[in-house]
């Protein structure tokens, strides 16, 4: 896929995360696996998206230092 087919699948893909949170009262991806398929799910599920977050700012850190070596 394209650099800009990116860009749109991942708009996309925030825009139904977003519209299915606010149908459910504005709450997070983690608690809506809670309700939907139980407690350890919804703790596996937040747990996931913390590691995801922390590696997404490791990679944008080392992104960023390259680009001040320059």
């Amino acid at each position: 896929m394209d650099p800009g087919g990116c860009g749109v699948a991942g708009a996309v893909q925030d825009f139904i995360v977003l519209f299915v949170s606010m149908r459910r009262d504005g709450r997070s991806l983690g608690e809506m696996i809670k309700i939907e398929l139980g407690p350890i799910p919804g703790s596996l599920a937040l747990v996931g998206v913390l590691a995801i977050m922390i590696i997404i700012l490791a990679v944008l850190s080392l992104i960023r230092r390259e680009g001040a070596d320059r």
